[in-house]
């Protein structure tokens, strides 16, 4: 999944989040675990690949740590003097582009403005039909 792709998800999965927030405030469980899986799933988007590639990566890096200490070790067990000298740099974590981090910001800041505005509006149940409510109408004229 492409990094901007990332980041959309990451949003729909705050969004999705606090709409799971505020259907358990009004008391709507299964409305609320419905949000809950679906935010779990856009989470899962968001940051499943990057944390599999962090995990593979140290995976590696522990390995050949472990070879290079191996090799080391023999060495100096057979009185090689390579063996004092200093393990190769490790390798750098991949730079994360500029253009990624502020549409995660513009992001960000899109779902926190709508957690303010949704408080500021009154908290009403998304999943509150308003066709039930009925709308006054004022009699036809004389």
């Amino acid at each position: 999944m492409k990094p901007y792709l990332r980041v959309l998800a990451g949003m729909f999965a705050g969004i999705t989040l606090w709409l799971a927030f505020v259907e358990l405030i009004h008391g709507k469980f299964s409305a609320s675990f419905t949000q809950l899986v679906f935010t779990a799933i856009l989470a899962y988007l968001a940051v499943g690949k990057p944390i599999r590639d962090y995990r593979a990566r140290k995976k590696a890096e522990y390995v050949g740590l472990a070879a290079r200490a191996e090799a080391g070790h023999l060495a100096y067990l057979a009185g090689d003097p390579a063996a004092f000298a200093p393990p190769p740099p490790a390798p750098r974590p991949p730079k994360v582009r500029r253009g990624v981090v502020i549409a995660a910001l513009v992001a960000a800041a899109f779902v926190i403005f709508g957690i303010i505005s949704d408080i500021s509006d009154g908290l009403e149940s998304p999943s509150d039909d308003d066709a039930t409510h009925p709308v006054p109408t004022q009699p036809a004229g004389p």
